[in-house]
């Protein structure tokens, strides 16, 4: 004898398809299928179904929306669309690693190097002892300034070599050296960069 169709018993309620399921739309988007289920609007609505779950009587789609509706008497009736599956509907895989997030916009400065040509004693070598190398260079007696020795105002001699000057700087200072390079880090809108950096120039040649 052959089985009889799942007819509800008279006054039976309970979560159950309506005779409405099975609409389907085709769109640019794609295409959605409407499922209508009826019953008690409490049992609806405490079984709506979440956003890309998957509903076993139609495969290869997920839920879109739900929405349920009050109907007399206590009933309701819930309708839930279903599309296939995307980005923003599928539920993620927990044993897969979340996608970073991508990093905030950040501020990168670029600047420009430019090298300067400064009086040598402006060098941090010779801080403290401009007054000092000027009675030396000015010395009037060669055997004084050969070793680095100078008088001061008061007659007395003196020695460059008593500080902490150091002696391969005095050496450059002997040699007659005017200037130095130094680097000079500028923002591109104000940088002036020469196309020939500047050359220390000699211009003694006493030993």
């Amino acid at each position: 004898m052959p089985s009889l169709p799942n007819i509800p018993a008279f006054g039976d309620l309970s979560i159950r398809e309506n005779h409405e399921s099975g609409r389907i739309v085709r769109s640019q988007s794609g295409n959605t299928v409407e499922i209508v289920r009826v019953g008690w609007y409490k049992e609806l609505a405490a079984n709506i179904p979440a956003r890309g779950s998957v509903i076993p009587e139609v495969a290869g789609m997920v839920v879109r929306d739900a929405v349920v509706d009050p109907e007399e008497g206590g009933l309701g009736k819930m309708r839930i669309t279903l599309e296939p599956p995307s980005r923003d509907t599928q539920t993620p895989d927990p044993g897969e690693p979340d996608e970073p997030e991508p990093e905030p916009f950040k501020t990168i400065w670029e600047f420009d190097m430019a090298q300067l040509e400064k009086p040598i004693l402006t060098h941090e070598a010779f801080s403290g002892y401009a007054d000092q190398i000027f009675r030396w260079q000015n010395e009037e007696d060669p055997a004084l300034k050969a070793t680095y020795n100078y008088r001061d105002s008061s007659g007395e001699i003196r020695s460059l070599l008593d500080g902490s000057l150091d002696i391969e700087a005095l050496k450059l200072l002997k040699m007659g050296v005017e200037t130095c390079l130094t680097t000079s880090w500028t923002k591109p809108t104000t940088c002036r960069k020469s196309r020939r950096p500047p050359e220390v120039r000699r211009i003694s040649s006493e030993p």
